[in-house]
């Protein structure tokens, strides 16, 4: 008798503390602040370049092999685009001016690159 009410104790016991565990919701997900944008600006139409001020160009690129700059011991080249226009003060003024509208078909073509 005192094994069936013990055995009725803890069973009871368990019930209770897996309906607890059970019924407690989980946490809600930390979410970063949903903003609607403020602008929105197309830069491939010309009043959105316009915004900034911007003139497309492109330009003929081509890839060269150059000596590696990381794991020299494994690979001796690798390869990068030419002409690199990523400093500030690159001279891009001989390069063919286009209009926003007309950047979507060089983008497409891969022998060209627009900046």
């Amino acid at each position: 008798m005192r094994k069936a009410i013990a055995g009725a104790i803890t069973l009871t016991t368990l019930t209770v503390a897996i309906q607890s565990i059970a019924q407690t919701p989980p946490p809600a997900p930390i979410m970063p602040p949903s903003l609607p944008a403020g602008h929105v600006v197309n830069l491939m139409t010309n009043e959105g370049s316009g915004t900034f001020g911007v003139q497309w160009r492109v330009a003929d690129v081509r890839i060269v092999e150059v000596p590696a700059a990381i794991n020299k011991d494994r690979y001796k080249t690798t390869y990068q685009i030419e002409p690199r226009a990523m400093s500030t003060d690159f001279d891009d003024s001989q390069w063919e001016r286009i209009e926003g509208k007309d950047l979507a078909p060089i983008i497409r073509e891969s022998r060209r690159l627009a900046m």
